[in-house]
């Protein structure tokens, strides 16, 4: 008996499990990258403040200062000089402009005009000004000082004047005059040696005087010679000095430095006690 062989039926072959698996999770991952992707980010937006409108320029206070500040103590009779400044105050954001003003030192009897720029912005401007005169016994000088302005707007500073008052003068007059020697001793000193003996005068006066000028003579040898000199005094000026000197070689008669001293002639005649340095020469 013949067998027949058998024949085996061709079969579709199919992809294997592992390649579908693998295409599905590319196609996943395909599909969960392209959903990850970042949008546009958001863009941020700033806005400036509007800019402020400056407002018309005013003043809203006006400070006044003076110096010195007290005129006590000092002799009437005396010159004096006084300087005051005056601050303006204005708001801030204004557009400026010019200040206005009148400004007086005795109390409206007088006044100046005068004015100041400002700038826009700007919140303060001083003006400064000056007085002199004769410190009255009477005490109307220095009087009282103070700024008006007129525009922008109407506004007025505080009334100023220096503190206290003069003291009465009294009569310029020399009341003692002290006399000092240097150097004081000669002692250890040696005959020839050159040296230059200095003498210095030292005038008192009376207080609350209006000053003046010390006439006086001087001597260094006892009055045997006595040039004349001066010397200024200010208002209210209690004491005065003057030096003057001998140089020369200290001689074995003693004779030289001899006594010094002065002698007022002018505002009145006083004499001082006469000195010379101590021990002698050897």
């Amino acid at each position: 008996m013949m067998f027949k062989p058998r024949t085996r039926k061709k079969t579709l072959k199919h992809a294997p499990l592992w390649f579908a698996f693998t295409g599905l999770v590319v196609f996943s991952l395909v599909a969960c990258g392209s959903s990850s992707s970042p949008g546009p980010s958001p863009t941020a937006t700033t806005s400036a403040p509007p800019s402020a409108t400056p407002t018309p320029l005013r003043v809203t206070r006006v400070d006044l200062a003076v110096n010195p500040t007290s005129i006590a103590g000092r002799p009437c009779g005396s010159s004096a000089s006084f300087s005051y400044i005056a601050t303006f105050h204005m708001p801030a954001g204004t557009a400026g402009g010019t200040v206005q003003f009148l400004y007086t030192v005795n109390n409206g009897r007088s006044s100046s005009s005068a004015s100041v720029p400002v700038s826009p912005g700007e919140m303060t401007k001083t003006f400064p000004f000056t007085s002199s005169g004769t410190l009255s016994p009477d005490h109307t000088y220095p009087g009282i000082a103070q700024v008006l302005v007129s525009s922008p707007n109407a506004v007025s500073s505080p009334r100023v004047k220096p503190a206290g008052v003069c003291t009465e003068a009294s009569a310029f007059k020399v009341t003692s005059i002290d006399m000092t020697v240097s150097p004081k001793s000669l002692t250890g000193l040696s005959c020839g040696t050159t040296l230059t003996v200095t003498y210095t005068a030292t005038f008192h006066l009376a207080p609350n005087s209006p000053g003046g000028t010390i006439d006086f003579l001087y001597t260094w040898n006892n009055g045997r010679a006595s040039p004349s000199a001066s010397t200024s005094v200010g208002p209210g000026q209690t004491t005065a000095t003057y030096s003057f000197t001998w140089s020369g070689q200290l001689l074995a008669d003693h004779v030289l430095p001899g006594y010094g001293g002065v002698t007022t002639t002018s505002p009145n005649a006083i004499s001082s006690p006469l000195v010379k340095p101590e021990g002698l020469c050897a």
